[in-house]
């Protein structure tokens, strides 16, 4: 199964998709069969796992590469018959995406993205001008460190910085989605956030794993 592991250092593209529900289904049958007649026979690739918002909103496409080169290339030069597969996911909808590498990881290390783990995924996308990038992963350090990895239900997290500097996506396994949701509820967490939020805007979500191609 794919892992997110700090002792790798892989490129991540990572796709971000807000979609109708009822699209949602559709746009991860495309992913799919994106994932599996074009990228997951490409050089440099190394897995892909598909992401489904329990809200029916979002789809993400969390894919693993070799280094950026490898992916850049991969989706530089297609075939015209790779194209129209392609474009089956952007008939539905467009994509905020971006190529990411990892910064840190807290928690349980690897951690394990399968469609029967029984954890919950929390993505957290926060937009950020590239001066403030490296600020923003400092205070997130600081909240995992001092904060997140002390509460009920944690499990992991990893932390990856868009290449561009506009992005940083924090990727979290969580046992259930109150244990997550908890965190808000909770006033010593509100330094650590009302800092973040001077820096960044924020939106999170909660999914299930929905494919992987391992």
């Amino acid at each position: 199964m794919p892992t997110i592991s700090p002792d790798r250092k892989d490129a991540m593209a990572i796709l971000i998709f807000q979609v109708e529900p009822a699209k949602q289904e559709a746009l991860v049958d495309a992913g799919k069969n994106n994932s599996q007649k074009v990228l997951e026979k490409k050089p440099g690739f190394l897995s892909t796992s598909i992401h489904k918002s329990f809200d029916g909103n979002s789809v993400v496409n969390y894919s693993q590469w070799e280094n950026r080169k490898s992916y850049e290339a991969a989706i530089n030069f297609l075939s015209p018959e790779e194209v129209k597969i392609g474009e089956k996911i952007f008939d539905l909808v467009d994509a905020d995406w971006n190529i990411y590498e990892l910064v840190f990881s807290s928690g349980q290390i690897p951690a394990q993205l399968s469609t029967t783990n029984p954890v919950v995924t929390v993505i957290n996308v926060f937009s950020v001008e590239p001066k403030n990038q490296q600020l923003l992963i400092e205070q997130l350090k600081e909240l995992s460190k001092n904060f997140v990895e002390l509460q009920p239900g944690f499990v992991s997290a990893n932390v990856h910085r868009s290449f561009d500097g506009n992005r940083v996506i924090s990727y979290a396994q969580w046992k259930t989605k109150e244990d997550y949701q908890s965190i808000y509820a909770n006033p010593d967490a509100m330094p650590y956030l009302d800092k973040i939020k001077t820096v960044s805007k924020f939106n999170w979500n909660l999914y299930q794993v929905s494919y992987t191609s391992e």
